[in-house]
């Protein structure tokens, strides 16, 4: 469903201010400018509720940050993988680990987004092999120790792309 996040939002938004007993008429609402809440503020605008576009910063967003950061680890990626993902084409860092195991983790893809409408159907294969080097499978997040047998993922984006993963996954 096209950003069905957004409709997520909404629920998300909708539970809490049930849980705080916030109403529309007692408090004021300040809320992050970014697309993912734009149902949420058509949802507040329609319920009466007083709100505002807000700039989000520190300590709060240190701390959804760190909660998403959580949220993904709980999903699968490590620490460490996270860690490299932040930087210039995190994006493709993360297509990789989707591609792992891209059956199962499709599903939690922003698929609507221009760059995963790109990039996330192209063609992949698998293709035996031996790892060249001590490394971690992006599928189980287990050891693929150095010489063994294992599977390549392939496919192509802006570049060839290629990982290993265990022979058996």
């Amino acid at each position: 469903n096209s950003k069905s996040y957004q409709d997520e939002a909404v629920k998300i938004v909708r539970k809490a201010l049930k849980q705080w007993k916030v109403t529309p008429k007692s408090h004021k609402i300040e809320i992050c400018s970014s697309y993912i809440f734009d149902k949420v503020r058509l949802w507040l605008k329609d319920n009466n509720y007083s709100w505002m576009n807000s700039k989000i910063g520190s300590p709060l967003q240190a701390e959804v940050q760190q909660s998403f950061f959580e949220y993904l680890i709980s999903l699968g990626l490590t620490d460490n993988y996270l860690k490299h993902t932040r930087y210039a084409y995190g994006f493709h860092r993360l297509l990789q680990w989707v591609y792992a195991d891209k059956e199962k983790r499709q599903q939690l893809c922003k698929t609507c987004w221009k760059s995963y409408r790109q990039w996330g159907n192209v063609e992949y294969s698998f293709v035996p092999a031996i790892a060249l080097e001590e490394q971690q499978c992006l599928k189980c997040n287990n050891k693929i120790d150095k010489g063994a047998k294992a599977k390549e993922v392939k496919y192509e984006t802006k570049s060839s792309n290629k990982l290993v993963i265990h022979n058996d996954c």
